[in-house]
């Protein structure tokens, strides 16, 4: 039964929370800076979609032009003005001036749908790339030292009474019963 509701949440993330670089609808943003309080807070983690038009009041996800020093960086702040063919003018709730780029439809990420609070912030410890080598070196260190039993799980403790030593005393045993009496002993 676990099985099913794994497959059922898998699919339903497949379909509406991939993210766009793996053909999805999302993209995944994390809140770096304070230029958006108190709407969003630095490591929030931003789920945005693509739409059609955007306008004043929108808060969007933009990406900096080629152009610029800071390119392919995300910014979400909100539309003030402007137009999706001549550009956008944007302001960050908690900025004073307006932003130095002018992005048009095409560099606009998305809206935002959905944001979590601070998961963001584990996103980015887990991303580390010393993070992701202790991880995977801990997965290598259980997958060698566990050992594995006959039937595929996890090994038993051993026992006395499944211990090799005990077995053979029970065989020895039979063997001297059968020769003594003549019979057969079960077990």
């Amino acid at each position: 039964m676990v099985w099913l509701l794994t497959l059922i949440l898998a699919a339903g993330w497949f379909a509406f929370l991939r993210p766009t670089i793996w053909g999805g609808p999302l993209t995944y943003v994390v809140i770096r800076g304070t230029s958006m309080r108190p709407t969003y807070q630095p490591g929030d983690l931003v789920l945005v979609r693509r739409e059609a038009n955007y306008g004043p009041g929108d808060i969007v996800a933009y990406r900096v032009p080629n152009d610029d020093i800071a390119s392919d960086l995300i910014l979400i702040h909100r539309i003030i003005g402007g137009s999706g063919e001549e550009g956008f003018t944007l302001l960050g709730d908690n900025n004073p001036e307006e932003d130095i780029w002018y992005p048009t439809n095409s560099d606009i990420v998305g809206r935002p749908v959905f944001h979590i609070p601070a998961v963001g912030l584990i996103l980015t410890f887990l991303r580390a790339p010393l993070v992701l080598a202790s991880l995977a070196a801990g997965a290598t260190v259980a997958i060698v030292l566990v050992p594995k039993s006959s039937d595929g799980g996890p090994a038993q403790a051993s026992t006395p009474e499944s211990s090799g030593r005990h077995v053979r005393r029970r065989r020895i045993w039979r063997l001297r019963l059968t020769i003594r009496h003549g019979a057969h002993v079960e077990g």
